[in-house]
């Protein structure tokens, strides 16, 4: 195993069962070591990247102490899991870094990614104003599930997919078929990851990563199903506002049709979203108050649980609830959250959104991207800020 060593580690057997159930049902995590790898690197991003006294991870259960050992090298059931539906692993939510770094290879690589294609521009393109669009689907009623914890990766996707129905010409008013553009698309960004990866400035969380292990599929379906979506009309690329079905009652009408099939388009709110972030690229740096103003406007509209969630973190953090567990505590007292097939796996539900919108907070600007000393930190005009986005929303 070049590169890699065998640790043994003992885990509780209550995280053990978690991280089987999360493998049998996330596709793109093929065994434990998978899962695990990315959890711990996910955790270490966050502390190395904090101040002089990064924060620590919450380590508080009740579970028994029953240990189960394994290898975290060992593969324990080759299967790969149906399109993920559900939140993030559960065995990942306790711990769970906030700006999340999906299928990173272990560092440092030996050598760099070879790149099967130019890399496409690194930056939001604002789309032909003239672009057909199609009608946006129901404004979703829950959070956006846990995974969809960053935002840059499926903007920049449907900015991509503007530019591909404005180069269909005369047949662009008949979308784009979903399956094949992601393939297009998944392989774009690809090629995006190995290009910005050797820069420190950018951030590349969420890209795939080329693998030279004839594992391409797997990072294909973690950003597809994470940041695009499993299927037409289904994801957070959806889910966000940003395309739509060009027909969303052909799978009423014929129900065999692979939902893979269908076709899209951008819809009118996500060109006027894409206009207004226009060179958005996904620089460490915080973005422009214009693009955060832009960006809040639309969620408050077109995604109001989530907006209404991110508002009830803020307004937490600001009154010194800022603790990670006792933030998740608050929230879900304050907004109630549903469990998820069992009653026993809505705190774990809750942690994963509650860890996936203070990402989001972060990545546009309205948290501090850094705890201090443990505790989440809201920028100073994060209040105001959001009530304005509120209000350019209408509500």
């Amino acid at each position: 195993m070049d590169g890699s060593r065998i640790l043994k580690v003992a885990l509780p057997t209550h995280l053990v069962d978690r991280v089987d159930a999360a493998v049998d049902r996330l596709d793109g995590y093929p065994d434990r070591a998978t899962l695990i790898r990315d959890a711990v690197e996910n955790l270490l991003a966050e502390l190395e990247a904090g101040p002089e006294h990064p924060a620590a991870p919450d380590v508080r259960s009740s579970a028994p102490a029953t240990a189960h050992h394994f290898d975290l090298e060992q593969t324990s059931r080759p299967t790969y899991a149906r399109a993920a539906a559900a939140p993030l692993a559960e065995a990942m939510a306790s711990s769970l870094p906030e700006v999340l770094r999906l299928s990173r290879p272990d560092r440092p690589r030996s050598t760099p990614p070879i790149p099967s294609g130019p890399a496409p521009a690194a930056r939001i393109q604002a789309p032909d104003p003239d672009l057909p669009t199609a009608p946006a689907g129901p404004i979703p009623t829950e959070v956006t599930w846990g995974m969809h914890n960053r935002d840059w990766p499926t903007l920049w996707a449907a900015s991509r997919l503007g530019q591909e129905v404005a180069e269909a010409g005369r047949r662009a008013a008949e979308g784009v078929e979903f399956g094949p553009w992601v393939d297009r698309v998944s392989l774009d960004a690809t090629n995006l990851e190995a290009s910005l990866s050797r820069l420190d400035e950018f951030d590349t969380s969420g890209l795939p990563v080329f693998n030279r292990r004839g594992k391409g599929d797997l990072v294909t379906n973690r950003f597809r199903n994470f940041f695009l979506g499993p299927a037409a009309g289904d994801g957070p690329l959806f889910g966000l506002g940003l395309a739509a079905p060009v027909d969303p009652g052909v799978f009423a009408r014929e129900p065999k049709l692979r939902r893979r099939d269908a076709r899209i388009l951008p819809t009118a709110a996500g060109v006027e979203l894409l206009t207004a972030l226009d060179g958005l690229e996904p620089l460490r740096t915080p973005v422009r108050d214009d693009q955060r103003a832009a960006y809040l406007a639309h969620l408050a509209r077109w995604v109001p649980c989530d907006f209404d969630l991110l508002e009830t973190v803020v307004h937490f953090v600001e009154q010194g609830i800022d603790h990670r567990l006792e933030l998740v505590d608050a929230v879900v007292a304050e907004l109630g959250f549903p469990p998820r097939a069992e009653t026993g796996k809505m705190r774990t539900w809750s942690e994963t959104v509650v860890a996936g919108i203070i990402a989001r907070g972060r990545e546009w600007n309205v948290m501090e991207r850094h705890q201090v000393e443990r505790r989440y930190r809201n920028v100073p005009d994060a209040g105001a800020v959001l009530a304005q986005a509120r209000a350019a929303a209408g509500r």
